[in-house]
């Protein structure tokens, strides 16, 4: 508590902030998180070890072809 001038008592205020980083890891995908006092301020995330399709072989049947 802080006393004013006029010696009257005044709580203190804490101004500090609490801060964490959630880093969520699963197949193809990273995630970051940022949390400010319990509440989400950022995502970042990251898909860039989901496999490429580019060049796969895939196996169809064509039943018919519309024109």
């Amino acid at each position: 508590m802080t006393q004013g001038s006029d010696g009257n008592n005044r709580g203190s205020v804490d101004r500090r902030t609490s801060d964490r980083v959630v880093i969520d890891r699963g197949p193809g995908r990273d995630r970051a998180i940022l949390l400010q006092d319990g509440r989400v301020v950022e995502v970042l995330a990251d898909y860039s070890h989901a496999p490429n399709r580019i060049g796969s072989i895939h196996r169809a049947r064509i039943d018919r072809v519309v024109k």
